[in-house]
């Protein structure tokens, strides 16, 4: 549409009207909410999400340290070293499952 933003296809809840759910916004952070906590937080709430896709935005800095902390340490990949460039964008699929003891 002229003006407007493009049609989105290829998941339902993208073709729903967009729009904004601060639930979960708490303001600024405290001292004692530390950013594991808040990476841990971020990734209890996707994974209990009944939506198959979310669309998140945020800092590069921080989707750098939400892979270098859920990636395997052994496991080697780019976005646990590198920064996403400016209006970048990175798709990936969030599974959870329990670590061996």
């Amino acid at each position: 549409t002229r003006g407007g933003a493009p049609a989105l296809y290829g998941c339902d809840e993208l073709e729903r009207p967009l729009r904004l759910d601060g639930t979960f916004n708490r303001g600024n952070k405290s001292l004692a909410f530390t950013g594991i906590r808040r990476l841990n937080d971020f990734a209890r709430w996707a994974a209990d999400r009944p939506e198959q896709c979310i669309i998140v935005a945020g800092h590069s800095l921080w989707f750098r340290t939400f892979f270098q902390l859920f990636l395997p340490k052994q496991f080697e990949h780019i976005s646990k070293k590198s920064k996403i460039v400016n209006c970048g964008a990175v798709g990936f699929t969030l599974q959870t499952g329990l670590t061996p003891e």
